[in-house]
């Protein structure tokens, strides 16, 4: 996808609704907040209960439930930023990806994969695993902060670029499935080889 539009004034977390997720992280968090934001949140699960709830109590956050990936990706595009608070290990955390493509920086708890992902400081930042004060200390700073947080994007953006985009990936792939052919050809020409010596042999 392209790159996304100036940040209107929400953060958005995208995901399953679950424990491991960090979800009651992300809501705890929200309540904290002295300086209000608007949170949307999209995906479906176990938890989705508790998001409704929270929707109903708090003006400040909005259950969208779970959506298409266009209409995720048009969220995406006109947040501020992405929240991942994930207390277990992400094997990918392609949510973070969706983010960078839409020039969004990502706050991320500092776990896994999260902390080679976004790089704290330069694509987002990190907030101590299962810690909603933490987490909203760090959303309070890019509340205050919308220059460096467009920064960090446009930094996520030429990261998604280099490393992620369809482009390059595609060459990496054809790379990998030569690599493969050329390994089959050579163990079968060995293959090869050491039945004709054993014919000889005989």
């Amino acid at each position: 996808p392209g790159p996304g539009e100036p940040g209107r004034g929400y953060a958005v977390f995208v995901g399953r609704l679950s424990p491991e997720k960090g979800i009651e992280t992300l809501l705890e968090a929200w309540q904290r907040l002295a300086r209000k934001m608007t949170l949307r949140i999209m995906g479906d699960g176990p938890l989705s209960p508790l998001v409704e709830a929270a929707s109903s109590r708090s003006e400040m956050i909005e259950y969208l439930g779970y959506k298409p990936w266009a209409d995720v990706m048009d969220v995406i595009a006109g947040a501020d930023f992405l929240i991942m608070p994930s207390v277990c290990y992400e094997s990918f955390g392609l949510a973070i990806i969706e983010a960078f493509a839409k020039s969004k920086p990502v706050i991320a708890s500092q776990l896994g994969t999260m902390i080679e992902f976004v790089k704290d400081d330069y694509t987002g930042l990190h907030f101590e695993v299962g810690d909603p004060d933490d987490l909203a200390t760090k959303v309070a700073w890019a509340i205050e902060h919308p220059a460096e947080m467009e920064i960090m994007g446009r930094n996520a953006r030429a990261v998604y670029l280099g490393r992620y985009g369809a482009e390059r990936n595609y060459r990496r792939l054809m790379e990998i499935y030569e690599s493969a052919v050329n390994s089959a050809r050579g163990r079968e020409r060995n293959h090869t080889r050491v039945r004709s010596t054993q014919s000889l042999s005989l």
